[in-house]
């Protein structure tokens, strides 16, 4: 890669914008891999689930004050090290290297199950919006909190125990 001073005012420009700064500096595989990490954080954050919200929306706000620095902080190298530097994604900044190997058969599982639970909250949401039309609205601020958070604490229950299930099936402990 041929090193070329880039012009400041860009830089700050694109500065406010997760992973913007690396890709016009040339690296791609970061800039990008700070940008979908960004838009995966944020997007979770505005799905509306009461307890996940506000912890990818902070998860979104630390990935931004993450790229911003970062991003002013290669500016700022000098272009000896930037050449050399090679690109490469994000994760691999956090020791997290190599090629994430997962196998297909506990990947179609894990892609069926997030399926199936994002199906069903969808279909949770249709039918809480029918019963809320037949409860008069006293009845229903009462009641809210608990239809609201009872499908959350079943599907955390329901994991947890899975969990625990096959813990013991790995030690192989009898009950």
């Amino acid at each position: 890669m041929e090193y070329k001073k880039r012009n400041g005012f860009f830089v700050f420009c694109f500065s406010f914008i997760p992973g913007a700064v690396e890709m016009y500096m040339g690296f791609m595989k970061n800039g990008v891999s700070i940008m979908a990490a960004f838009v995966l954080l944020f997007a979770l954050a505005t799905l509306g689930w009461s307890y996940f919200t506000y912890i990818f929306l902070g998860m979104a706000v630390v990935a931004w004050f993450y790229a911003f620095f970062h991003a002013w902080n290669m500016y700022r190298l000098d272009g000896e090290t930037l050449v050399k530097m090679e690109d490469r994604y994000i994760w691999t900044e956090f020791g997290v290297t190599g090629k994430i190997d997962i196998e297909e058969k506990k990947l179609r599982k894990g892609v069926a199950i997030g399926l199936l639970i994002i199906g069903l909250m969808a279909l949770y949401d249709i039918v809480k919006d029918i019963i809320y039309q037949f409860v008069p609205g006293d009845y229903w601020r009462i009641t809210n909190s608990l239809v609201e958070n009872v499908p959350v604490a079943v599907i955390f229950i329901f994991f947890g125990l899975k969990l625990i299930k096959n813990k013991k099936n790995d030690l192989e402990i009898d009950e």
